[in-house]
């Protein structure tokens, strides 16, 4: 019973979810309301009020699904290089959800939270490959390719993405600090590993 309510709470998020992002294709985020989103999916205004509190609410929903999925994607392995195509094929794939989201969100909501899990895995990669606590040094110098990873990736979507994800996740991975690429450019874990560490 438990485990059907869940599932049942999981399906009717995404179609709201996914309600949201359809009328995005045709008008801008700011211009969508609550009625437009409970009315193309079919539901009513209470069922949207029963899982998001606002429209906010459930676009930072869609962030925290998008970017929290990377553990469930049938990978075996983890590296830096996996999590940075992992964002890429998200943007790409819904462009212009994430175009409009991100211009919108005077919050930076996505913003943070990529930064977060960025800065998280890359420490985290690197203190499993050797074995040591940070110097202030890395940590410094994981902020700054954090941030820059991140910067990009946002400048990236705000344009609409005009380079290839290939391409754009060659500049990224050549693009971070000389120290860090040493330690962790090729280096990967088992997935099952990710999946114990915490936030």
């Amino acid at each position: 019973m438990w485990g059907e309510d869940v599932r049942v709470r999981d399906k009717t998020k995404k179609k709201i979810a996914s309600s949201l992002m359809n009328l995005v294709e045709k008008k801008p985020i700011d211009k969508i309301t609550i009625t437009d989103i409970t009315v193309n999916c079919d539901i009513s205004r209470q069922v949207f009020y029963r899982y998001f509190l606002d429209k906010k609410d459930l676009i930072n929903w869609i962030y925290e699904e998008d970017c929290g999925s990377v553990i469930y994607t049938g990978e075996e392995r983890f590296s830096i290089k996996s999590w940075l195509k992992y964002i890429i094929d998200i943007l790409a794939e819904k462009k212009n959800f994430y175009m409009h989201a991100i211009k919108d969100d005077s919050s930076k909501a996505f913003e943070t939270l990529i930064l977060n899990k960025t800065r998280f895995y890359l420490k985290k990669l690197i203190k499993h490959k050797t074995a040591t606590e940070l110097t202030k040094q890395l940590e410094f110098l994981v902020e700054m390719t954090a941030r820059a990873l991140v910067d990009m990736i946002i400048f990236e979507i705000e344009s609409e993405m005009p380079v290839k994800k290939e391409i754009l996740l060659d500049w990224l991975m050549n693009g971070m600090s000389k120290e860090i690429s040493d330690i962790i450019e090729d280096y990967e874990v088992p997935m099952t590993v990710v999946k114990r560490w915490k936030m």
